[in-house]
């Protein structure tokens, strides 16, 4: 009974390490100001690593204002990036493009 375990632990690991190193690169957020559409929250979710349907909401609120007042002070575009070497459930990068 002790192999069929270690088997089974074993199989786990391996398959939860394949999963991990077949994650793709996260795509960005693009916005063109003025502001006119929300991006959907599995979009904002996906760039936070967010999986909770209220972390992401509330996350995409402080979002939003964030790219709103990158549009305030004059950026035409606003790419919002993951930033990898923030820790984690931090507000991702914002860039303004002029």
């Amino acid at each position: 009974m002790n192999a069929f375990r270690t088997v089974l632990i074993c199989g786990l690991l391996i398959g939860s390490h394949a999963v991990a190193g077949a994650m793709e690169p996260v795509e960005p957020l693009d916005f063109d100001c003025p502001l006119n559409v929300l991006p959907s929250q599995r979009a904002v979710g996906r760039v936070l690593g967010l999986d909770n349907f209220w972390q992401t909401y509330r996350m995409r609120v402080r979002l939003m204002e964030r790219v709103r007042a990158a549009c305030a002070q004059g950026a035409v575009a606003v790419r919002v990036l993951p930033d990898d070497r923030a820790p984690s459930r931090s507000p991702p990068l914002v860039v303004a493009l002029r």
